[in-house]
């Protein structure tokens, strides 16, 4: 069945074919005119022709129908396909039919497509702006997220119920780490609970185990190294040895010692130079933190302890 349309699309990408730029006008003639017999008379870019075909003959220009099947062979794109019947039926076939002749249509419908849902998308619009305009209606702005709630004071274990918990933050400020920083507590202070809690074991109290801390970091740092809690719990037992200190001396409690408390910011006077420590120095936080102070005699000659002192 013919395809019966009205038109033949010639591309103007022949003007950069060079098969067509070979050929001569008269050859570009019948290359069109054969286009326009194949919608005209063809089927999806084949035509078949029954000899003598003078028709088809007299549209290219051709005495005989050999002569026009030789004058098509010429002609880029086009496959001939001679007695391939028993009436001598020949086939012409323009090559690439459905991609320059109808698959470009798609393209049309898609084009058409676009624009019109454009328009329903353009004419929503418009219904809407509209409908504010005669409502008063605005559209409601979203409502702005919370604050964020502010974050707990920071807690201090309390040295008489953790005392492991309460090295750490001793720990944290020998470091010079500000004692309410939550975000080491979330990387060191639980590995660092070890360490001090086998420090304190060592020790036998929390204040030697402070004492311990101080001096061992003060010789550390007095050769430029660094160290970390770690470092502090594998020196401890030589510092035990060298401060002579005996596990029941530990036990009953000698408070920490000058020296720590003016390393720490806790006195006024500097026990080494004898100069004055200035206000807020080092550690100033550390004043929240409760750690006792050294026994004072009685009249009667027993030991009074001042384990509820501030820092």
């Amino acid at each position: 069945m013919a395809d019966q349309k009205k038109w033949f699309k010639v591309w103007t990408t022949i003007l950069l074919d060079p098969h067509h730029m070979n050929m001569s006008l008269q050859n570009v003639g019948r290359w069109t005119r054969l286009g326009a017999l194949m919608v005209s008379q063809g089927d999806n870019g084949k035509l078949s022709l029954t000899p003598p075909a003078k028709a088809f003959c007299l549209a290219m220009e051709c005495d005989t129908f050999e002569g026009a099947i030789d004058a098509l062979k010429v002609l880029p794109n086009v496959q001939i396909e001679e007695g391939k019947f028993d009436n001598g039926e020949t086939t012409v076939s323009i090559l690439n039919w459905f991609k320059y002749q109808v698959d470009s249509t798609g393209y049309e419908r898609v084009k058409r497509s676009r624009y019109k849902r454009r328009g329903e998308e353009s004419r929503v619009e418009q219904e809407k702006k509209r409908e504010e305009i005669t409502t008063g209606a605005r559209p409601q702005k979203a409502e702005a997220a919370p604050p964020p709630k502010p974050a707990a004071p920071y807690q201090i274990p309390d040295k008489i119920k953790d005392p492991v918990g309460n090295l750490v933050i001793a720990y944290k400020l020998f470091k010079k780490i500000p004692k309410d920083d939550r975000a080491w507590d979330k990387v060191h202070f639980g590995r660092s609970k070890h360490s001090t809690k086998a420090l304190l074991e060592i020790c036998g109290t929390h204040d030697a185990a402070v004492d311990a801390i101080a001096d061992i970091s003060a010789g550390l740092e007095a050769k430029g190294l660094d160290w970390t809690i770690e470092t502090i719990l594998k020196h401890a037992h030589d510092w035990k040895r060298k401060r002579g200190l005996r596990n029941a001396e530990l036990e009953n409690g000698t408070g920490i010692s000058m020296a720590t408390k003016s390393r720490l910011g806790l006195t006024s006077a500097n026990p080494r130079g004898g100069g004055l420590v200035p206000a807020g120095a080092s550690f100033a936080g550390v004043r929240d933190m409760p750690i006792a102070q050294p026994r004072a005699k009685a009249d009667d000659g027993s030991s009074n302890t001042n384990d509820g002192g501030a820092l």
